[in-house]
């Protein structure tokens, strides 16, 4: 079988490439004999290529023009010509037997027995989770793009049951396919904790509670920080909080570290940008516990990322997240801060709780691997 995928930029840190570059990976690995396609901007098809290097069945086609190359004013009118390209080329040149989207962003119309991911319907919500770009293109697109597809991945069950609340005539064709992790992701029982005096955490390495991801609304960072100011003394004075995460609301982070300010804990929150692939295996393994108290994921990897690593997880109770958290999970209201803050003083200092978590978490992080994610993804392949 010859399969295509839209444009993705391989080996990125963002989260649409991580689930591209694994699917890929795991599709070449379990199915060698089929052919793989992928799309890249003409500048980055080296880079492109580094990332699938060790798979032959596995082609890049370099062709597409960069959205910005002429200016924004002129960004629609080089994406026409790149979804030209794309359709061109599947047909013509590559004649492959199935299109697979990514993301709906990226959907390219016009296109014979096509598959789309969708990861999640957070611009649909009432709610400033997403950009206005964001928002007026879901808006807009997804519903054509949903009822143009032959099939559809949802991430989670969750997901699945919110494309058919949006799109009831969806339902037969809505799949869930879970996620899964890289094998960087690993525990080590004696984490060395000298990489943080890289990041200028204190040298005696005093324990901490770790959050990974994008600072922004919808992530709760704001709750976190304030459940953590509101601890009793007694444990603040012993715990700090890393915060692992780029930022691209710009004043939310800057709510964020003026709270810090008023509540006095400077000296014990501390916020870590760019942090590398492995440098952040390390963060997992060397923290006490992970919290993750976002409003809404759809699915939330770094979750399972943590439970690999062997780090005990305190996440919400909302979307997706008690699906991917399993019984392995302490889980809190992230509406309710009294809530949130009982749960972090109940991981805190409850060593048994913590190791029982571990545990299970190992039992729940198996769960996710990307040779089962490529085989069922294989299936809605097969189905159309």
């Amino acid at each position: 079988m010859k399969i295509a995928f839209d444009y993705t930029g391989l080996g990125l840190t963002n989260g649409n490439s991580a689930y591209t570059t694994g699917l890929i990976k795991g599709l070449a690995t379990a199915f060698p004999d089929n052919q793989y396609y992928v799309f890249s901007y003409l500048k980055r098809k080296k880079r492109t290529q580094q990332v699938v290097s060790n798979f032959s069945s596995v082609r890049i086609n370099g062709i597409l023009l960069h959205p910005l190359i002429l200016g924004r004013i002129f960004s629609p009118a080089v994406n026409a010509i790149n979804d030209t390209l794309i359709r061109y080329t599947n047909k013509n040149v590559n004649k492959i037997d199935l299109y697979h989207s990514t993301n709906p962003t990226n959907y390219t119309f016009g296109m014979n027995r096509t598959v789309l991911t969708v990861h999640d319907l957070i611009a649909l919500l009432d709610q400033d989770w997403a950009t206005p770009g964001a928002k007026a293109f879901y808006h807009n697109n997804i519903g054509r793009i949903i009822s143009d597809a032959d099939a559809i991945i949802a991430d989670s069950n969750h997901t699945r049951s919110d494309i058919i609340r949006y799109f009831r005539d969806a339902e037969e064709k809505t799949f869930v396919v879970h996620l899964g992790i890289e094998d960087r992701f690993q525990y080590c029982p004696q984490p060395d904790r000298s990489f943080l005096n890289t990041f200028g955490y204190p040298e005696d390495y005093p324990p901490y509670l770790l959050y990974v991801g994008e600072t922004q609304p919808r992530k709760n960072v704001l709750g976190l920080i304030t459940a953590f100011a509101e601890l009793p003394l007694s444990i603040r004075e012993k715990y700090h909080l890393v915060i692992v995460g780029n930022s691209s609301r710009h004043e939310y982070k800057e709510r964020l570290l003026s709270l810090v300010l008023q509540r006095g804990i400077q000296d014990r929150v501390h916020f870590y940008t760019n942090v590398s692939h492995d440098d952040l295996v390390k963060f997992y393994n060397a923290a006490d516990a992970f919290v993750f108290p976002s409003f809404y994921e759809g699915f939330g990897i770094p979750v399972a990322e943590a439970m690999k690593c062997g780090c005990p997880v305190l996440t919400s109770t909302s979307s997706s997240l008690p699906e991917v958290g399993g019984d392995a999970a302490l889980y809190a209201d992230p509406n309710d801060i009294d809530a949130l803050k009982e749960k972090l003083r109940q991981i805190i200092e409850d060593e048994e709780l913590r190791k029982t978590l571990r545990e299970k978490g190992f039992v729940q992080a198996s769960k996710f691997d990307w040779k089962k994610t490529a085989e069922l993804t294989h299936n809605v392949y097969m189905k159309i």
